[in-house]
């Protein structure tokens, strides 16, 4: 089938061109990532396509679920089966540098006589050393559109970061507390009275934590009260809060991974709140 947009195919579909071999893979801003088959250091990977390495935004192709497609792996080319109810029908060889044609076979083969792979199985590569240039690219692609529009750009990132920022969040002394007084002299000067000096007295107010029942804000003592232990109050630290939204949302956001790639990427995302 040929499509005139990578954007019609799912995350489970490859994209055949005559030379190269596309797949889109969801990333964290809830968009999506192309990424190309080819080799590195003699290996075959998903490698990440920047916004300087091609022209043609509308790749047009033949897209084949990644369910009917079997490969062989050699370290110098894949031999790529076409599948039809379980038996290969075409072949492909894809070096990375040759023409991309499917070779219908004489006599379908059983696919399970051969051993095979997926090719969502061939590891993904992104470029750590382009992430900051493609990221400006888009930002001046955004800022474009948006006097276009006549509407004010504001760069990538730049209300997400809460005030009191990002080294901050997981301070407990930073969470929103009910208003409090300070009893002090006029101007925050020292007064004399009698002979006798006033110093500054700042009132130390009280820890308040979100109940998770009814959203409101309660004391230790309030908790202690009513559920009649700590464990409630200490599972509402600010910081456990946090780790369970952003356990929740890394969940819903990678919940078409599979299991192994899930956990593998879960375990190096749990590390940063270390």
């Amino acid at each position: 089938m040929n499509l005139s947009n990578l954007d019609d195919t799912t995350y489970d579909q490859a994209l055949f061109t005559k030379t190269d071999i596309y797949r889109k893979m969801k990333n964290l801003m809830n968009t999506y990532d192309v990424y190309r088959l080819v080799t590195l250091d003699d290996i075959f990977v998903w490698s990440k396509v920047y916004h300087n390495d091609t022209n043609d935004i509308n790749i047009t192709g033949i897209v084949v679920d990644f369910g009917d497609l079997l490969c062989v792996n050699d370290t110098k080319y894949l031999t790529i089966y076409r599948l039809y109810e379980s038996m290969a029908t075409d072949l492909m060889i894809f070096t990375g540098l040759n023409e991309l044609v499917w070779n219908k076979l004489n006599i379908p083969i059983d696919i399970n006589n051969i051993k095979t792979t997926s090719l969502l199985d061939i590891p993904s590569h992104i470029d750590l050393t382009r992430e900051c240039d493609d990221d400006d690219d888009e930002a001046n692609d955004d800022a474009d559109d948006a006097d276009d529009e006549g509407d004010p750009f504001e760069p990538f990132g730049m209300n997400l970061e809460p005030l009191c920022g990002w080294s901050n969040l997981l301070n407990e002394e930073v969470i929103d507390l009910p208003d409090f007084n300070y009893d002090y002299p006029v101007n925050d000067k020292k007064v004399k009275d009698n002979d006798v000096t006033k110093e500054l007295i700042v009132e130390i107010p009280t820890r308040y934590r979100v109940d998770p029942y009814d959203g409101e804000l309660y004391s230790e003592d309030d908790f202690f009260e009513y559920y009649g232990g700590h464990t409630e109050w200490d599972n509402q630290h600010p910081k456990y809060v946090l780790r369970r939204e952003q356990y929740c949302y890394f969940a819903s956001m990678f919940d078409h991974l599979s299991d192994k790639r899930f956990m593998f990427l879960f375990k190096k995302y749990d590390r940063t709140f270390s």
